[in-house]
This record gives C-alpha cells, structure tokens and sequence, in this order.
C-alpha cells in the first residue's frame, strides 16, 4: 500500500501493468470518505493536481503500475 499523498501542483498519470490496482481516491478535503477505482492491466487513471489518493493491493498476487507525474511548472 501506498499511504495518502497528492502530487501537489502536479497531475499525475497511473498505468496499471499487471495484477489489480486499487486506487483510493479522497471525494472531499478532510473527508473520510473515497472513491474506488480498480485498474486492470491497461488501463489508466489520470489524477488532477492537488488530488489526495493512495494505492493499494488488496490480493496476495502482485500488483504492478507506473506513476507518471507532469513535469514541475
């Protein structure tokens, strides 16, 4: 699992390449509550700025993905 960030001022870009991904993703600032987002191999989410998400594998099989944040501005 990959605890609660955002990429601040960056959007960002997660490739699934294998397994499942779970992507969690907070619906409000300071909320408890989040949506989530199951990826598949091929598959993308892209991740406005300022967006607070964490990743996390919830099977014993691996689960592999690639983040691709923009570059800074």
């Amino acid at each position: 699992m990959v605890d609660w960030h955002s990429t601040d001022h960056r959007e960002e870009l997660l490739l699934a390449l294998g397994g499942r991904v779970e992507v969690q993703v907070q619906i409000r600032s300071r909320s408890a509550s989040a949506r989530r987002i199951t990826l598949t191999s091929g598959q993308s989410l892209f991740l406005p700025s300022r967006t607070r998400h964490r990743v996390v594998n919830r099977r014993s099989a691996q689960a592999r993905y690639v983040y691709v944040p923009a570059p800074p501005r």
